[in-house]
């Protein structure tokens, strides 16, 4: 028994940076609703950083050019680390404005190959200055070993494990104490609410992926004396790092930090199994993240909201304030866009939202949006009246046109199925209530609604939340009260 608790505490190391990795894709997500696979990339080019800095050398990441400029001399432990951070700091925010900003309103896909194409340049870069050598960087903790009965405690992995449980504390009272930190759950509760509130999503999320390029580029950091620095070494954190966070289900630090802690005790302990018996499967420490995924999905499966709509229709306009505010009661949207209904009468050109290119996250359902036309003409010729007229942007699948033929048989649009026990076809409200009225005059008739737009919206907004108390087992108790419930009917 005393190997197994040593390998626990030998595998704290790596628990350590799954967990911080875990952290940094939880940041990021819950900022801009980027699942960011390029956060082992960006640990791996801090490592470089840092010890060719404690080295005399700083690394240059322009192919062609040389690949290290002289530091004036070696650096001490702290310079070299204020120095990396700060340039991940950088890269954070570059990273942002220059590939995930431009593509806020794609889909999520796009986003996600865009973080894959950034690990790849990132690791190509680094293999390209320093080729594949290894690199090898003085140690940060203590090399102390510890005894615990007859287990042997390597003491600079438990030095490791308790400096990212502290960034975690420490990440936790931002979030939770300061303004900014209001600020950002503000954007991940409503995106909506934070814009017409004044607050700026993209300066939230610029900063917060500073914050995160800050903490991936402190794990590369802290486990280089650990494991071998050669290019490659470090992408693949990202995939137990990934199972880590979806049990924080990317909005939750403790329980994304606790499984990345565990996921590498684990591994250790499966590795020393491996050696030791030869029945044990091999392969089994790759798997576990996998496993874990696979746990969560069956666990945690969620009922699902259907919207079908367009962007050119006035009666998909008004439908849309209801949706985003009920589904805001349960989760959050990121990289909504403020859009105008097409020149379709008797209610053209409505302030309103698109949900083409938007996320939404929450424990409780899933929302699957489908735009299928846009509110663009095909030519300048064409008549507005048509709803042929109009480009298309979404095409359903197979089984959500199933659920469309079976409900809506005259192919109207809004439609909305909540999880096949629901159906609302048509707008719940007469858009005539929206007309010639602003996004922040209809935001501030739902802060105080005296108006017909307030009352109509906040009232289809309450039947729709009443629906969707019937699929989560009334949670959450705020959004799902005595008065909601009794809305449809017992």
């Amino acid at each position: 028994m005393a190997a197994y608790g040593t390998f626990l505490f030998l595998g704290l190391g790596n628990g350590a940076v799954f967990a911080a990795l875990a952290m940094a894709l939880v940041v990021t997500y819950r900022s801009s609703g980027v699942l960011n696979f390029a956060t082992g990339a960006q640990s791996l080019y801090a490592a470089y950083t840092y010890t060719l800095l404690r080295q005399g050398q700083l690394l240059q990441p322009i192919p062609g050019l040389k690949a290290t400029i002289s530091a004036g001399g070696p650096m001490g432990f702290v310079p070299a680390l204020l120095i990396t951070l700060a340039i991940q700091a950088v890269l954070g925010a570059v990273m942002y404005a220059l590939v995930f900003r431009p593509l806020r309103n794609h889909r999520a896909v796009a986003k996600a190959v865009a973080s894959l194409g950034l690990a790849t340049l990132l690791t190509a870069l680094v293999n390209a200055q320093v080729g594949t050598q290894q690199l090898l960087a003085g140690p940060i903790y203590p090399q102390h070993s510890y005894t615990l009965g007859r287990m042997v405690i390597t003491g600079d992995r438990v030095w490791f494990a308790l400096t990212i449980v502290a960034l975690a504390l420490a990440l936790t009272a931002l979030y939770r104490l300061t303004r900014f930190g209001l600020e950002t759950r503000a954007a991940a509760e409503s995106e909506v609410g934070a814009l017409l509130s004044g607050l700026s999503p993209d300066r939230i999320a610029l900063i917060n992926w500073g914050i995160s390029s800050v903490v991936a580029g402190l794990a590369g950091i802290l486990i280089a004396p650990l494991v071998p620095l050669v290019p490659g070494s470090y992408t693949l954190f990202i995939v137990p790092a990934l199972a880590a966070a979806v049990v924080g289900r990317f909005y939750h630090l403790t329980p994304a930090v606790v499984t990345g802690l565990a996921l590498g005790a684990l591994e250790s302990v499966a590795v020393y199994l491996n050696v030791r018996y030869s029945w044990f499967p091999a392969g089994t420490a790759e798997v576990l993240p996998l496993i874990v995924v696979l746990v969560m999905l069956v666990a945690r499966g969620k009922p699902e909201v259907l919207y079908v709509g367009t962007e050119y229709c006035p009666y998909c306009a008004a439908q849309s304030w209801a949706v985003i505010v009920a589904l805001s009661r349960f989760g959050t949207f990121t990289g909504l866009s403020t859009i105008r209904s097409g020149n379709y009468r008797p209610d053209p050109n409505l302030a309103t939202w698109t949900f083409y290119g938007s996320a939404y996250s929450s424990r409780y359902l899933a929302f699957v949006p489908v735009e299928t036309k846009s509110n663009v003409l095909t030519a300048r010729t064409a008549n507005p009246q048509k709803g042929s007229s109009y480009t298309r942007l979404q095409t359903l699948t197979a089984g959500q046109q199933a659920i469309y033929n079976r409900y809506d048989k005259t192919r109207v649009v809004p439609f909305l199925d909540f999880g096949n026990r629901s159906v609302i076809v048509g707008s719940s409200f007469d858009p005539l209530v929206l007309q010639k009225l602003t996004w922040s005059q209809i935001a501030a008739s739902l802060r105080q609604p005296v108006s017909l737009a307030g009352w109509a919206i906040l009232g289809a907004a309450n039947y729709f939340t009443a629906a969707i108390c019937q699929l989560t087992d009334d949670r959450p108790a705020r959004a799902c009260t005595p008065v909601v419930r009794k809305l449809l009917g017992p």
